[in-house]
């Protein structure tokens, strides 16, 4: 068995800790934000992330009601996984998206979202089904956050890779 690169090796522990730290702050900010006015179509758009064990980042680029983007990284792959938007639908604060690829992607859950986009808050609990082409059927719950922790992971790979080349 080939062992994984050190910086895969590292992401996979970043991706982690981020999933411990999400979750428990995902917990609180659900909490604070009962009171946050239910997603809308103009308050989706914009980044949104999220971090899926064993160690998958999604993230989804919402430009308009009619186009997006979900890109998928798992740790120890080489290329990422690009699918576009096929379909979405909010109506009181439900939401579903449905994304094409090298499979189908759908989400189907709740979410809210602050109406300034400078603030740029906002969650969304979801159920994640995948259905790949020989049918076998992936549901697992994963929340999006309306933040910028792909970027925070590619710093910390980045720095993992160039210590590791110490």
């Amino acid at each position: 068995m080939k062992a994984l690169p050190l910086h895969t090796n590292i992401l996979w522990l970043i991706s982690i800790w981020l999933t411990i730290a999400l979750t428990n702050t995902a917990s609180a900010e659900i909490d604070s934000f009962e009171k946050s006015p239910s997603i809308t179509a103009d308050t989706l758009i914009g980044e949104w992330e999220a971090i899926d064990m064993p160690g998958a980042v999604y993230y989804m680029h919402v430009h308009s009601k009619h186009k997006a983007v979900l890109v998928i990284v798992a740790v120890g792959t080489e290329e990422p996984r690009v699918y576009t938007l096929q379909n979405l639908e909010i109506i009181d604060g439900r939401i579903e998206l449905s994304f094409t690829g090298i499979s189908s992607i759908s989400f189907t859950g709740n979410g809210v979202a602050n109406k300034d986009p400078a603030a740029q808050t906002g969650l969304l609990e979801v159920e994640a089904l995948q259905v790949v082409k020989s049918g076998h059927r992936d549901v697992r719950p994963l929340i999006f956050r309306k933040a910028h922790l792909a970027e925070d992971i590619y710093l910390a790979m980045k720095t993992a890779k160039a210590a590791a080349a110490n």
